[in-house]
């Protein structure tokens, strides 16, 4: 059953990575203007925060494709493989969604009323993921010590 999960998800990952340069293409120009523009609009806000999911989202796949490859194949590769991943998904899953949720929120916000007290909720749960986050990753660090 496991292979089979991994030779799907190695088929998926075709039209997944072709998909995401497709949306790429699509807004990736409007979105390198967008970067270049003082006061961006809410639609410039989301172009940008999709461009960038979709990069993180291609790039992740391309990567990950590699080690499960290596995986079905039963390689001896597969162990440093798997443990070079945490590096691309530290800049590609991680820090591009980062990016792009911040992209999506301040999109998302230019159609609120400032009054409404939405961006400090947003700002408030930003701010608590940073320090669980930060405050989860010390907690392992003393515990793997």
């Amino acid at each position: 059953m496991h292979q089979a999960a991994e030779l799907f998800s190695l088929a998926a990952t075709v039209p997944a990575i072709l998909s995401g340069c497709i949306v790429i293409a699509l807004f990736g120009r409007e979105a390198i203007k967008a970067t270049a523009e003082e006061a961006r609009d809410a639609s410039q806000w989301l172009i940008m925060g999709i461009t960038i999911g979709f990069i993180g989202s291609v790039l992740d796949n391309a990567y990950w494709a590699i080690p499960w490859t290596a995986s079905y194949l039963r390689s001896p590769d597969k162990f440093w493989l798997v443990d070079l991943g945490v590096y691309f998904n530290c800049v590609f899953r991680q820090g591009c969604g980062i990016a792009a949720a911040y992209c999506h929120f301040r999109s998302a916000l230019t159609f609120r009323d400032r009054s409404d007290g939405t961006r400090r909720v947003v700002a408030a749960l930003m701010w608590s993921s940073i320090l669980l986050g930060a405050s989860y990753a010390v907690i392992l660090f003393f515990a793997a010590q």
